[in-house]
């Protein structure tokens, strides 16, 4: 078992119940043991100075976000919130992290100017030596609470048809952040829209059928005017021919 977590400061006010409030970190273990030492290994390890300045500054807790059994989709999770949030070492966003997930080596035998030497060592004696470990229930919120992520793609789910870009529109969210959720949440829906424009196509196609003909029973079919059904029905022919000439 995987997990996905992060760290919180711990010693400061909290005004929302928000995923990135005060979230400086995103990590993630094998085990329930390696998890243990991971989270021990935060207030000693000497690799990232940004995470060690903000844990001797504010102490920190953990919510665990996830618990995933493929090892692949751990480390997908992991590097997607981390490109989600942005890094302060790239300046792309707050987090700490040194890296853009666990399977990045860029920072390895990097080697540290004195100033980075000292700061890091300025950290590790600030660092209060309690090992206590907190650990939050799950807090799967990204911007919107989990439900109604989950909701929202349910919903697109049962007419597929309707591009996500259309979707996202219709309810004021971001195309991207809707693609985002599925890969999340339900990755088995990633290419569902062309599933399904495709078995309209396999139901309607007739090689005695004209073109105009096709394209105008694909639209009725799939609900799309002509000039969505014509643009659906050209890619899938050019597919399937692409895919026969292989």
């Amino acid at each position: 078992m995987y997990h996905i977590y992060a760290l919180y400061k711990k010693n400061i006010e909290y005004k929302t119940s928000s995923l990135e409030e005060n979230l400086f970190y995103i990590g993630i273990s094998s085990s329930d043991k390696n998890f243990y030492f991971r989270i021990q290994n935060h207030k000693k390890e000497k690799s990232n100075p940004y995470k060690l300045n903000i844990i001797a500054k504010y102490d920190f807790f953990v919510k665990i976000l996830w618990q995933i059994n493929t090892k692949e989709e751990a480390e997908s999770r992991e590097e997607f919130l981390i490109r989600w949030f942005g890094r302060k070492i790239n300046k792309t966003g707050f987090l700490s992290n040194i890296l853009c997930g666990s399977t990045d080596y860029s920072y390895i035998h990097k080697k540290r100017t004195k100033s980075t030497k000292k700061k890091i060592s300025k950290a590790l004696k600030r660092i209060n030596k309690d090992k206590n470990k907190i650990i939050a229930n799950r807090d799967r919120n990204l911007t919107i609470p989990y439900y109604r992520v989950i909701e929202l793609i349910e919903e697109w789910a049962t007419n597929a048809l309707e591009t996500q870009q259309d979707f996202a529109t219709r309810h004021g969210i971001n195309r991207s952040k809707f693609k985002d959720w599925l890969r999340l949440y339900k990755p088995e829906y990633i290419g569902l829209t062309k599933q399904k424009q495709l078995e309209i196509f396999n139901k309607i196609y007739d090689k005695n059928k004209t073109t105009k003909r096709i394209i105008e029973d694909y639209a009725k079919m799939s609900g799309y005017d002509y000039i969505k059904a014509k643009a659906v029905y050209y890619r899938l022919v050019k597919t399937i021919q692409n895919k026969n000439n292989k």
